[in-house]
């Protein structure tokens, strides 16, 4: 499948964008306040979807994802409407909306511009149902034109180099977690078919690290030797908790992350469990603490995520690198699928060409097709108000 890409340069009122496919079209700029009030939100509906879910009433919220979609087209709209004399957008977007061929989007943006892109809407919301969906499992059929569902669609920071994910399947991984929201996420699991999956990342990885210093030792002795480093936690768009005492700034990760890599070694994927981390805010992020020498970038959340559904939906995600041999950007399509709409709380930062194969990992199995989002999401939520 062919990649389309699109630069997004910030400057102090606009932002400039370049389309290529694969050579560029003439730029034009964009308003980038309206760009960042579309950005809000959309992620302030994606947080009254978790709400709901977080009271099992989900199926009650056709409106709510139909809102979504409508804030998606607003962002939509802001990409393709300039405001200079420069460029032809119109000309753009009508020679994207004719093209028959299959491809991925990626969106390659400067520092400070945390925009969900993968939730731009491209057609007319109006026509969407204000009821949910009978089929929970193939409700994303009726919202398939949301960019990340339909374009395998990933957001990178530009200063990450294009060749800086390949296979890891070679290397290790490393965990981090806060160790009472994971105990108490893992007890919710016993005896489900996760159980024989989690105990082999034991196995494969080693206990969990629970303290910076535990963290920033292993790092410094085995990082050249990790393909995925991940954290599950407390957190917000600045930093993450591991315990009361026990916080990670994104400033620190930035200074601790690089490495020397092998040429032909693929960059490390980072993996965050936590809430928000996908926003940004000026006194740091993590969008640039993922991209430096030696990263490919991570996987984020672009608001809040309830403890339970982050644990199984990461869970699946390794699954999906580990045994079915799926690169990072089809693994993340396909749980947007079958995990939707929870599962667009999760952004795709980082190449998507990043593969971690492990034979050895086993299958987690189901009686039948499962959609996270539905039941028991969560007994909290990884926010910010719940450890930093």
């Amino acid at each position: 499948m062919k990649t389309v890409s699109v630069e997004i340069k910030g400057k102090e009122r606009e932002l400039e964008v370049v389309w290529y496919d694969p050579s560029p079209f003439p730029s034009y700029q964009i308003n980038r306040k309206t760009v960042e009030y579309c950005a809000r939100e959309i992620r302030r509906v994606l947080r009254e979807l978790v709400d709901a879910a977080l009271v099992n009433k989900l199926g009650l919220c056709g409106t709510t994802l139909k809102k979504l979609a409508e804030q998606g087209s607003l962002l939509h709209n802001a990409l393709f409407s300039k405001t200079d004399d420069a460029g032809d957008p119109k000309r753009i977007r009508n020679y994207f909306d004719k093209l028959t061929e299959p491809y991925q989007l990626r969106f390659i943006v400067s520092d400070d511009i945390f925009v969900p892109w993968g939730l731009v809407y491209p057609r007319d919301s109006s026509e969407l149902p204000e009821g949910f969906p009978e089929n929970q499992l193939e409700v994303w059929e009726v919202y398939r034109s949301f960019w990340c569902l339909d374009h395998q669609l990933s957001t990178i920071y530009h200063r990450i180099s294009p060749d800086a994910a390949g296979d890891a399947s070679p290397l290790d991984m490393l965990r981090v977690v806060h160790p009472d929201a994971l105990a108490t996420a893992v007890a919710t699991l016993a005896k489900c078919p996760e159980d024989d999956f989690l105990a082999w990342l034991n196995d494969f990885s080693g206990e969990p690290l629970t303290t910076y210093r535990e963290f920033r030792e292993a790092w410094r002795k085995r990082g050249p030797q990790i393909g995925l480093l991940y954290f599950y936690c407390h957190a917000n768009k600045t930093k993450l908790a591991l315990g009361n005492d026990e916080k990670i700034e994104a400033s620190q990760l930035y200074l601790l992350l690089e490495q020397d890599r092998q040429l032909d070694s693929s960059g490390c994927l980072v993996l965050i469990n936590g809430c928000s981390t996908a926003v940004g805010a000026a006194q740091g992020e993590f969008l640039q603490a993922t991209s430096r020498e030696g990263l490919c970038g991570f996987v984020g959340t672009e608001t809040d995520v309830p403890d339970i559904f982050a644990l199984r939906f990461s869970l699946s995600l390794l699954r999906l690198l580990f045994r079915k041999g799926l690169s990072l950007g089809e693994a993340m399509q396909c749980l947007y699928h079958e995990h939707f709409p929870l599962g667009l709380v999760y952004g795709l930062y980082a190449l998507p060409d990043f593969r971690m194969r492990k034979e050895q990992a086993p299958d987690i199995v189901f009686d039948k097709p499962q959609n996270f989002s539905f039941g028991q999401v969560g007994t909290n939520r990884l926010e910010a108000s719940c450890g930093i």
